[in-house]
């Protein structure tokens, strides 16, 4: 596990709670909204502490620019 100094901690929890509240709110996120919308350049990374957490995000792979294939991440509404 990477050692982070204070700064770099309070940074990746607050992009951890932005990335959640959109999840939470119904979106689909991909690598790319991730860094336009919440300047995160470590997605996946971002994504696995929020499963270590207890949330559960899941992941489809979804084509874009013809047959490139990037990881998409949501949460299920059970309502």
């Amino acid at each position: 596990m990477e050692q982070l100094n204070p700064t770099e901690q309070e940074r990746v929890g607050t992009q951890n709670q932005m990335i959640l509240r959109a999840l939470q709110r119904g979106r689909s996120l991909t690598p790319l909204h991730i860094f336009r919308e919440f300047g995160c350049l470590r997605a996946s990374a971002r994504i696995y502490d929020l499963r270590r957490m207890g949330h559960a995000v899941k992941t489809r792979m979804v084509q874009v620019r013809g047959s490139k294939r990037v990881a998409e991440y949501y949460i299920e509404n059970n309502d």
